[in-house]
């Protein structure tokens, strides 16, 4: 960029720092609403024939990618959106999934300045104040003391509990903040970072109820029309209403050698923790707002906003320095830098979004699989960065290693002895017999924070014979577990009594799940125990049989 540009850029940035005046809001909006498709200075020929060989390399339909850098939006598309021919274009529209959160910390900072009409709302506020009714967890005390910005930089003490989104997916935000009274904590509060989407829709809860709004509604008053995101939505029904093309959700079948669609998720619940369907234009406008610290957000909110609040200790490569979280943002050091970044993922979606406030730099990336589009998005976007700090290529972290050893790592065979033994320590030998046949175990058993799932004998259609351990155990132990929301087919092995292992191709990126049914005396399953979450170390969770008669 010229030498007079960056005078201009670096004056206008002060006059709005100092002022708050009409006139200066004015000129940043207009400064940051037009989109240059000059794709010829960061995305270049080369950079064009690179990412075509990533989506190849990594079986990935399509992409976009957005560069803001200060003043100037460069974007571009790569692949098919849908296939068998509608290309990929910086307006296609992707599902965004996590880095929502990131909105729904900002529509908070909304209320926490808005002192006249919320005063009952700080970032310190028990989130119990404002939904009491409905928010309540199994400890007492911690129900009456977890904060917002506890719940939003992740260190509620909540796990994961990312097997309850099986349940009925026409549950409301609501619904899914009143389950946690059923779902324990498994680290104190306040003590380690444990990702928990559960705990933005419990936030998305407490800014509907304080408000009056639906948060998609929200979000469209006080971010998306202020900063001209006209391509940005809450629900899928309002995306696909609009002009643009939504991308379909895609992942590559080694097994058929081509692309198989994933049906959208069009849930309610999803809300403020991964709802957004939005496109990397409309991310290049908020992520520079970022990097100006502008308007509609306050100051303050800007500050709160990116202030690191938990430290993060595991699943960070080396590289990086200092990792924590702050409200909706990972924050990191490269390199002598900090910057901030958030990575969203869904089946057949994968969204990365980063920013340079220094260098006033940011990127967002779109693509239509799911963990594989963030993998790519990962060495475009450090690529780009590289070439931003000036690193030598020799110096260069290799990305496209990293992930290619992760990918080959997680389509190793299941080494089913090393999980028996994890699972299945101390197994008699021999076992002793089950107290069932299979089909007599099968029923709808009910957990009320999961709801109603039902184990089903009945599963030829659902037989897939590539799965080797399908192969090894046969149709004979093949059983469908099916909740409102999903049907997920799983292979029962019997360990001893009434103990078996679920064997399912990826379950839960575990391969394996413990399985235990409680027999009464009359020979009746009243209870299936499932080991769901892997952060409660082997805690089974149980689910009582359903009453015929009910």
């Amino acid at each position: 960029m010229a030498a007079s540009m960056l005078c201009k850029c670096w004056l206008m940035s002060l006059l709005c720092v100092l002022s708050i005046s009409p006139s200066c809001a004015f000129a940043w909006k207009q400064r940051q609403q037009p989109i240059k498709d000059r794709s010829d200075v960061w995305l270049t020929p080369e950079f064009d024939t690179f990412a075509r060989q990533l989506l190849d390399e990594y079986k990935i339909p399509g992409l976009s990618i957005a560069i803001v850098d200060a003043d100037e939006t460069y974007s571009k598309g790569y692949g098919i959106a849908t296939f068998p021919d509608e290309e990929v274009t910086p307006e296609t529209l992707f599902c965004t999934a996590s880095t929502t959160k990131a909105f729904t910390a900002a529509a908070v900072s909304f209320l926490v300045d808005d002192v006249k009409n919320f005063s009952s709302v700080q970032w310190t506020t028990p989130i119990n104040t404002l939904i009491r009714d409905d928010f309540v967890l199994l400890d007492e005390y911690w129900t009456n003391h977890l904060t917002l910005e506890d719940a939003m930089s992740h260190r509620t003490g909540m796990p994961g509990w990312d097997s309850t989104w099986m349940v009925d997916s026409e549950r409301t935000v609501r619904h899914r903040t009143r389950s946690l009274r059923y779902l324990p904590l498994s680290k104190p509060p306040r003590t380690t970072f444990q990702y928990c989407n559960i705990m933005f829709v419990v936030i998305s809860h407490a800014i509907e109820t304080v408000t009056g709004q639906w948060l998609g509604e929200f979000l469209r008053i006080h971010i998306y029309e202020p900063l001209n995101m006209t391509s940005t939505f809450l629900s899928l029904s309002d995306a696909r209403n609009a002009s643009n093309t939504v991308a379909h959700g895609y992942y590559w079948s080694s097994r058929m050698q081509d692309y198989e669609q994933v049906s959208y998720i069009d849930r309610r619940d999803f809300s403020g923790a991964g709802g957004t369907i939005s496109n990397v234009l409309d991310y290049a406008k908020w992520l520079r707002m970022f990097l100006y610290q502008a308007s509609p957000l306050s100051a303050s909110a800007h500050s709160e906003l990116l202030k690191p609040r938990t430290f993060l200790f595991e699943g960070v490569n080396p590289i990086f320095r200092q990792p924590a979280y702050t409200l909706g943002w990972n924050v990191m050091v490269y390199r002598g830098v900090n910057f901030y970044t958030h990575d969203g993922g869904l089946p057949g979606f994968g969204t990365k979004v980063l920013m340079i406030p220094e260098k006033k730099w940011a990127f967002a990336i779109m693509g239509n699989t799911g963990e594989t589009s963030n993998m790519v998005a990962s060495v475009l976007g450090f690529r780009l960065i590289d070439q931003l700090l000036g690193v030598p290529e020799q110096e260069r972290y290799d990305w496209n290693a990293s992930n290619q050893e992760a990918l080959l790592a997680s389509q190793k065979p299941f080494n089913k002895t090393a999980i028996l033994h994890s699972l299945y320590p101390h197994l008699p030998s021999p076992a002793i017999p089950a107290s069932l046949p299979l089909s007599s175990y099968a029923h709808s058993y009910h957990h009320p924070a999961y709801g109603t799932i039902t184990f089903s004998t009945n599963c030829t259609d659902h037989f897939e014979s590539d799965f080797d351990m399908a192969k090894a155990l046969g149709k004979s132990n093949c059983t469908l577990v099916s909740t409102p929301a999903s049907n997920v087919t799983v292979f029962l092995e019997h360990m001893s009594g009434d103990h078996f292992i679920a064997w399912e191709e990826g379950l839960y990126n575990r391969g394996a799940l413990k399985v235990e049914f409680d027999v009464d005396v009359k020979g009746v399953a009243r209870r299936l125990g499932l080991d769901l979450e892997p952060r409660m170390e082997g805690e089974m969770w149980w689910f009582l049989r359903v009453d015929e008669r009910s």
